[in-house]
């Protein structure tokens, strides 16, 4: 069993369609580090508890965890609004401190690790999946606490690790999968350009029509 998850209601509302057509078991999880993780570690945890129950069939059959749903390029990334991702590391964007002068201090420097949280290699992929995965271009990720909201933000933040796409939940996502040993992949659909904050510029719609037409095997990109 696959298991597809999105953060929010409104993403998980216009995929949750294609991610059943595929037969994959669909779950809205919550927005940022710490309700999707919260999210998809209930899930597990009862995995866990069946495995201990009912001989782990549960547990046994998530073959791969698939988090999918919006993010924002970075200007410096080349990729454009619509366009679609396979996130292969992420790091921990928001870990540092302040300098009185306002400057940003990483997390490094202040006795923190924060090291790239890998995907999974994809010779662990399901082949059903590992056919979508392959055709998507490489992307390296943000997972931040707060989306970024002005332009010198975003500059500070591209100069800590050069990211292609900025999003809220796959670092600890994939942290949380390589703890319970299954599989952990990530893909985001481009509706923003990271930078000043201006909603009315995002194009969620375009990105996540997208997103459904690749988890049906349409979308070529």
């Amino acid at each position: 069993m696959i298991l597809a998850v999105v953060p929010s209601e409104i993403e998980f509302a216009q995929l949750a369609p294609a991610i059943e057509q595929c037969g994959w078991q669909g779950r809205q999880i919550g927005v940022g580090i710490y309700d999707s993780a919260r999210g998809l570690l209930a899930f597990l945890e009862q995995s866990v508890g069946n495995k201990e129950q009912n001989g782990g069939i549960l547990q046994q059959n998530i073959s791969a965890v698939l988090l999918m749903g919006i993010a924002g390029a970075y200007p410096e990334s080349g990729l454009n609004i619509g366009e679609i991702v396979r996130v292969d590391s992420a790091l921990l964007g928001d870990i540092g401190a302040r300098a009185a002068s306002g400057e940003k201090i990483p997390g490094t420097q202040i006795g923190a690790s924060n090291k790239k949280q890998k995907s999974s290699p994809l010779s662990q992929a399901p082949g059903v999946l590992l056919e979508k995965l392959t055709s998507l271009a490489s992307a390296t990720s943000l997972t931040v606490v707060s989306a970024t909201g002005t332009a010198q933000e975003a500059q500070e933040r591209y100069a800590q690790d050069a990211p292609t796409i900025e999003e809220m939940e796959g670092c600890l996502l994939a942290l949380y999968c390589e703890f319970y040993k299954i599989p952990f992949y990530h893909v985001r659909a481009i509706s923003n350009m990271v930078g000043p904050r201006d909603l009315k510029s995002w194009r969620m719609d375009l990105a996540l029509a997208n997103l459904n037409l690749w988890i049906r095997g349409e979308w070529h990109g």
